[in-house]
């Protein structure tokens, strides 16, 4: 199933939201997060980036889980339990499986 999570991060300590080698990302975080709920790797795709240091309100990103029985309100429950403090899921919702995050964003804001 295909979800679309809305999220928002202090980024004081990251090395920018795009997962990079050896560094501590955003995406990194959430990833490893998801991968263990789904018991193997999930990816991320997310609208738009942040670089280091800078701060987020509502980035949208989507990902596929193949967990069974798992509502979208309690996927965001066990997101914000395991993730550190700097990162909140604010929403999580089932969208259509050819829905991309990235593709069809319809708007941002860069302040």
């Amino acid at each position: 199933m295909r979800y679309l999570m809305t999220f928002s991060y202090d980024g004081t300590n990251y090395n920018g939201y795009q997962k990079q080698p050896k560094l501590r990302s955003v995406q990194s975080e959430i990833e490893k997060i998801l991968s263990n709920i789904n018991n193997g790797e999930v990816i991320i795709y997310a609208a738009g980036r942040t670089d280091c240091k800078v701060n987020a309100l509502h980035q949208k990103a989507h990902f596929d889980l193949n967990v069974k029985n798992m509502t979208p309100y309690k996927l965001k429950g066990a997101l914000n339990t395991f993730l550190p403090g700097d990162i909140h899921i604010n929403d999580v919702t089932q969208v259509e499986s050819d829905f991309h995050a990235r593709y069809m964003v319809k708007s941002k804001t860069y302040e």
